[in-house]
Parts: C-alpha cells; sequence; structure tokens
C-alpha cells in the first residue's frame, strides 16, 4: 500500500510540474514567437527572469522589439534597468524612435534621463 501511494504522488507531482511548464510556455509563446518574427529573438528564459525580478516581460519585450523595428540602438538589458529604475520603457523607446526619427542623434540614456 505505501508503495502505491508513493508512485500516485510521483505521478502527481510530475503531472503538476508538466501543467505548469506548459502554461509558462503559453504565456509566453506569442512573446517568443514575435521576437523571433521580428528578428530580436528573446529567450523563455530571459523572460521568466524578468518576471521574477518583478518586472513587466511583456512591455519590456514589446518596447525592444518597437526599438529594433525602428532601427534604434538600444539593447534588453538597458530595458530592463530603466524598468528597474521605475522608468516607463516604452515611453522611453516611443521618445527615442521620435528623436531617431527628427534627425536628432539622442542616446537612450539621454532619453531616459530627460523622463525624470
Amino acid at each position: 500500500m505505501s508503495g502505491d501511494l508513493v508512485a500516485v504522488l510521483v505521478l502527481f507531482a510530475a503531472l503538476l510540474a508538466t501543467m505548469v511548464a506548459v502554461s509558462l510556455y503559453i504565456y509566453y509563446g506569442r512573446l517568443i514567437m514575435r521576437s523571433r518574427v521580428a528578428g530580436a529573438p528573446v529567450s523563455f528564459e530571459r523572460m521568466v527572469k524578468m518576471t521574477l525580478a518583478g518586472l513587466n516581460a511583456n512591455a519590456l519585450v514589446t518596447a525592444y522589439l518597437d526599438a529594433h523595428k525602428a532601427g534604434a540602438r538600444v539593447t534588453l538589458d538597458q530595458l530592463e534597468a530603466h524598468a528597474r529604475g521605475k522608468g516607463d520603457p516604452r515611453a522611453a523607446v516611443k521618445r527615442l524612435v521620435a528623436a531617431k526619427e527628427s534627425g536628432a542623434n539622442r542616446s537612450f540614456e539621454d532619453v531616459c534621463a530627460s523622463e525624470r
């Protein structure tokens, strides 16, 4: 009887772990596909790390893809640092892209400094 209980518990734990893994992949799958199609892939692990760090992975990846599409030079690390400093990465990217389109030569750091 004890062996049966252990087998059931192991099976339950495996099923639970599988459900969690599938749920996470479904949650981040859309972002993963968008980033790959845009030519700026962001890994599943990186998105999970962002979320565990208390950052909004969706907002960060969206801002990163917007910058990449516009040809603005910004890294995901820069966007994460800006978000950790309580900045708005999407707004910063919008200002950076607007500056680039207007011909102004502003760096991401300059744009972030003007936010405060």
